[in-house]
């Protein structure tokens, strides 16, 4: 659990110096961000797939030193095996609900996809057929494009010239009224794109990744503070 107090006084408000303390890590780990308890969902800082079940690991899927966003490990998907697939029904500490901000980063070395589902059910299999046709959504990320969608409709996407070998943040805004926001940003945080749409058929769930076709990494995958 992410403290949001201190010998039980409460931080969310906390400054030094008359600055506002937003984040404290320690040891590359995130133990407290302002306004958002259990705010990690998962960096692989552990080196292994503690938090995670599925046919996918080690398998399509593995955890790499080579591209780090943050701390010393991420996640490395080959797009050799796409039948092979990781959820995650709790995460480190929590998975995104709507209602919440999260965002996650990816470093792409070609322009194949690997996705990114949440709202997964905790019964749902741990494959690529049940995260593709099951009931959750999932985000279609590539070097130059991200998609929403589910087993049965497309929702909204978004483009932008090829970013391969740097790493890209890709930005969810997911309102209680089923309103998305959702964005890309490059590694200088420059804004490529983004769209919003709207849909109510999830709330709450777990997160599921497989390798599709494409290589690369994922880190970081954390709720944060909403951006304006």
């Amino acid at each position: 659990m992410i403290p949001t107090s201190i010998d039980g006084t409460d931080i969310t408000g906390a400054t030094i110096d008359g600055t506002d303390v937003t984040e404290i890590t320690v040891d590359g780990d995130t133990v407290f961000t302002a306004g958002i308890p259990n705010s990690l969902i998962e960096d692989w800082e552990s080196g292994d797939f503690t938090y995670w079940r599925g046919n996918g690991q080690n398998n399509g899927h593995s955890i790499s030193t080579t591209q780090v966003y943050k701390g010393s490990f991420s996640l490395y998907l080959d797009g050799t095996d796409p039948s092979g697939a990781i959820i995650s029904d709790g995460g480190k500490e929590s998975t995104p609900s709507a209602g919440d901000c999260w965002h996650f980063f990816t470093y792409h070395t070609d322009n194949g996809n690997f996705r990114v589902n949440f709202a997964v059910d905790a019964g749902e299999s741990a494959t690529e057929t049940g995260l593709y046709v099951g009931s959750s959504y999932y985000l279609f990320v590539r070097s130059d494009e991200v998609r929403l969608a589910d087993g049965g409709s497309n929702f909204g996407s978004l483009s932008h010239t090829s970013k391969q070998n740097e790493w890209l943040e890709t930005y969810i805004d997911w309102g209680v009224n089923g309103d998305f926001d959702i964005r890309r940003y490059d590694s200088n945080s420059n804004l490529l794109d983004s769209f919003t749409t709207n849909d109510t058929s999830y709330t709450s769930g777990g997160v599921g990744i497989y390798t599709y076709t494409g290589q690369g990494y994922i880190d970081q995958i954390e709720k944060v503070v909403c951006k304006p």
